[in-house]
């Protein structure tokens, strides 16, 4: 889940929004430009398939399918894997990210490590720059793509939170 603080000033409100990640089909790799003839056809988490992406949606909507991942540890780096699935988030282009069948050799689906009892951002493991976002203030159907860190800590939306099990 996407976090927020009471400061955060998104979509000229101060209001708390629960913006989850939701598989999504998309007709090709889309971030900050748009989203690409992107549809919702996913009625929950276990509907993901291999090249979906994922865009934001209300948590506590009517979402369909809030994705729940899981974290598969590593010396140096994580990889995170749809839940009850083989698919993994997997960086596909310096911007893009899909979900590809999990690969431990696979640097593409290595990501920095991260304490899922605070806040955190996702970082791709080989890219300092690079944080997972969308490109500003976060609105439901906006695709998550690897963007810069900059831009996403200017609009507060770098760190996320985990959620629960």
């Amino acid at each position: 889940m996407m976090h927020w603080e009471r400061e955060y000033f998104w979509q000229e409100e101060y209001t708390e929004r629960a913006w989850c990640m939701e598989c999504v089909k998309c007709e090709e790799l889309s971030g900050a430009e748009g989203n690409s003839g992107c549809r919702d056809s996913n009625s929950n988490s276990f509907d993901c398939a291999s090249e979906d992406q994922l865009w934001l949606q209300d948590c506590g909507g009517p979402a369909k399918g809030t994705a729940v991942f899981t974290i598969v540890r590593y010396d140096s780096s994580d990889q995170i894997r749809v839940q009850g699935s083989d698919l993994c988030l997997t960086l596909v282009h310096p911007r893009f990210i899909n979900l590809q069948p999990c690969d431990e050799a696979d640097m593409l689906q290595r990501w920095r490590g991260f304490d899922r009892n605070q806040s955190f951002d996702l970082r791709p493991a080989q890219d300092n720059n690079g944080c997972l976002s969308q490109s500003h203030q976060p609105r439901a159907g906006e695709i998550i793509f690897n963007g810069g860190c900059v831009l996403a800590y200017k609009w507060n939306t770098a760190f996320w939170d985990a959620i629960p099990a």
